[in-house]
């Protein structure tokens, strides 16, 4: 090699070929396949001396001043790729990786590449523990986060690999990909990931015996030639522990990595639902006759004492959890990426997006995209007019909600529409506030039970990305703007979703800006609660299929402990909906109904109620507004029944009066001055 070396060694005459060169080069390729600087193998075979110059002129290390082209060429003619090969390592320089440029290629996204993160700074910090493989450690560590889409992930998973894995991303120590863009990326040859898919439960003409541990080994093997600029050799390659090795032995070699520097390889996989969502061919948890699913194999297939971190919105574990030995394995999940609080989001449009809202648009784009990321930014997109949702003319308003909603769907993947049975459900949970449990079942609207839909969680709603369970809170978060009037069965739907979010309609939103009376406010407030009364009764009478459900139940959450006693006696049905009476006596005998008067400056309503323990004797409880003190002292009614009051807050009991904290049960409390 050294004799070699030494004959190959001549002066460099700068030499720049025109179109004509480049043109019968490219002619002379195989296919798609393009050549790599770093692999010869790659090279057409009749390349002469000039054109390997040309080709290799910017990747030549700039400590070499003489270089034999001619030496070159003849190796590449009569096939000594190995001795080739050997002699570019000694040549080209260490290729330098560009993170931004990195992330870009191998993640699906279209954010820029300095954008800030708002209120994931705690996750991030999760991550990095749980990542963090300490040292002396047996075990191979799978991490995980289960976050729905829209959420953000892809921009947590970024921002991860910038502000805390930045100098392994550099040296080649963290390998970073996207499924879906793995997958759309082959362009006929097959990939890492195409690979794993062969053991696929559903794949029949696969002979592979372990083609997921191949296809961790065909990850880690085309990342290192990518980061180190040079082919590997396949038999160093053959199994995960032997890929590793390789991995580390490279990038060591490479980048000049000193073995006291604590810098462990890190697999960070996004957007990984292709193989959580397909079941493993022959792999398990024995104990209960589960397979695993693609995504639990490949993780395992990590070895100890390595790490892999994977996020998608069904990037579960559920077969790999029970199997948990803190000697061999450990299994952590950080936990779904949060909806973005107020501040949050109107800081994400500022500071993250660097873009403007309309002052008085705010509230309603918060509470339209539920605080998720994407929606939210959607609705700032700009039009080709250069208007947007969140701003722009108020004449191009209509145009642009429109464009709004098309995009939140087009983004969802009409995850709504598809699950519509569920999904409706969950909105009128989410619009409520209703305390639910993750593993509890979600009732379906009885008029849609042909054919009966399966049974769903709300948990499993969210893995289908309807939208975001807190455990904290027991509440489920849809985005209202996801599911809209238009995708709704009008006929058989009892509450249309703009009837709980007002500002669903066009117009509506059109119509709030600051010259709109704090009147008109109000009213969009008042007739929204009443629907949302409706909504949280249709929650327990789908679940009991009894038309008589307690009070205290629609309420739940939304009346102080100590004045919970005064109606833990009553009964509602207001199996009817909501109707709006013409006339005071037509108020009080509607039976089974919200029944409500529209009055000059409020609107009040009454309940068809019972006692529990008179079943027989069936009346209208008053549900009134606080804002109008003078009606409760007016008001009259039945001894012994109570008078609803709603209000922002609690107030201080009256006799017979019960507090409902309109918080606690509504979305839309921000309309109510």
């Amino acid at each position: 090699m050294r004799r070699l070396s030494c004959s190959f060694m001549r002066g460099i005459a700068p030499h720049v070929l025109g179109s004509v060169w480049r043109a019968s080069t490219q002619q002379s390729f195989v296919g798609d396949v393009q050549p790599k600087y770093y692999d010869p193998s790659t090279w057409p075979k009749d390349w002469t001396a000039d054109n390997i110059e040309e080709f290799l002129h910017s990747n030549i290390s700039t400590s070499v001043t003489k270089l034999n082209y001619e030496t070159l060429a003849m190796l590449l003619s009569v096939g000594d790729i190995s001795t080739l090969t050997s002699l570019l390592r000694m040549y080209c320089k260490v290729p330098e990786i560009d993170a931004i440029e990195y992330l870009a290629k191998h993640l699906d996204t279209d954010a820029g590449p300095a954008m800030q993160l708002q209120e994931r700074g705690k996750q991030i910090s999760d991550l990095d523990s749980a990542v963090t493989v300490p040292r002396g450690t047996a075990r191979r560590l799978v991490v995980f986060s289960n976050s729905i889409r829209g959420s953000g992930k892809t921009e947590f998973l970024k921002s991860f690999a910038l502000t805390r894995r930045l100098e392994a991303l550099k040296c080649g120590r963290l390998i970073v990909r996207c499924c879906i863009k793995a997958q759309r990326g082959s362009k006929g040859e097959p990939t890492w990931i195409d690979r794993v898919l062969e053991d696929s439960k559903t794949n029949t003409t696969s002979k592979a015996v372990n083609a997921t541990e191949e296809g961790l080994c065909e990850l880690i093997k085309t990342h290192v030639e990518s980061v180190t600029g040079f082919p590997q050799d396949a038999r160093k390659y053959s199994d995960p522990a032997s890929a590793y090795e390789s991995w580390i032995r490279e990038t060591k070699t490479r980048f000049k990595i000193s073995d006291d520097h604590n810098m462990d390889p890190l697999i960070l996989i996004d957007n990984c639902e292709i193989l959580a969502q397909q079941d493993h061919k022959s792999l398990g948890n024995k104990h209960e006759d589960r397979s695993f699913t693609l995504l639990e194999a490949f993780s395992l297939a990590v070895p100890a004492p390595y790490c892999i971190f994977v996020i998608g919105s069904v990037a579960t574990m559920s077969s790999l959890i029970p199997l948990e030995d803190i000697t061999v394995r450990a299994i952590q999940n950080i936990g779904p990426l949060l909806p973005l609080s107020y501040l949050g989001s109107a800081t994400a449009i500022t500071e993250s997006w660097n873009k403007e809202a309309d002052e008085n648009l705010r509230e309603p784009l918060f509470h339209l995209s539920g605080g998720l990321p994407r929606p939210l930014r959607l609705a700032l997109a700009q039009e080709p007019q250069g208007v947007s949702f969140g701003r722009g003319s108020a004449k191009a308003f209509a145009r642009c909600f429109e464009a709004y909603k098309d995009a939140v769907k087009r983004a969802s993947g009409d995850a709504h529409k598809n699950s519509l049975t569920h999904a409706y459900t969950c909105l009128l949970a989410s619009s409520t506030k209703a305390s639910v449990h993750g593993g509890e079942n979600i009732p379906i609207n009885p008029s849609w039970n042909a054919p009966p839909p399966v049974a769903w969680t709300y948990n499993d709603a969210m893995l289908h990305s309807i939208g975001f369970y807190d455990k904290h809170s027991k509440r489920f978060i849809v985005p209202p703007i996801a599911v809209v009037d238009e995708i709704v069965p009008t006929p058989t739907t009892p509450i249309l979703p703009s009837e709980l979010h007002p500002f669903l309609i066009t117009d509506v939103v059109r119509k709030f800006a600051p010259s709109l009376n704090l009147a008109r406010q109000r009213r969009l407030f008042e007739r929204a609660f009443f629907y949302a009364v409706y909504a949280r009764y249709l929650l327990v009478f789908w679940r009991t299929m009894n038309p008589w459900v307690p009070l205290n139940e629609v309420f739940d959450g939304a009346i102080r402990p100590e004045q919970v006693k005064l109606i833990n006696r009553f009964e509602v049905n207001l199996s009817g909906g909501v109707h709006e009476a013409t006339s005071k006596r037509q108020k009080q005998n509607q039976q089974n109904k919200v029944t409500y008067e529209d009055w000059d400056d409020m609107l009040e309503a009454n309940l068809w109620c019972r006692t529990a323990a008179r079943p027989s004797a069936e009346f209208a409880v008053p549900l009134l507004y606080g804002h109008n003190v003078a009606r409760f002292a007016e008001f009259k009614h039945p001894k012994g029944v109570p008078k609803l009051r709603v209000s922002r807050k609690s107030n201080a009991p009256l006799s017979e009066v019960v507090d409902v904290n309109a918080s606690a049960m509504s979305s839309v409390t921000w309309l109510y001055p």
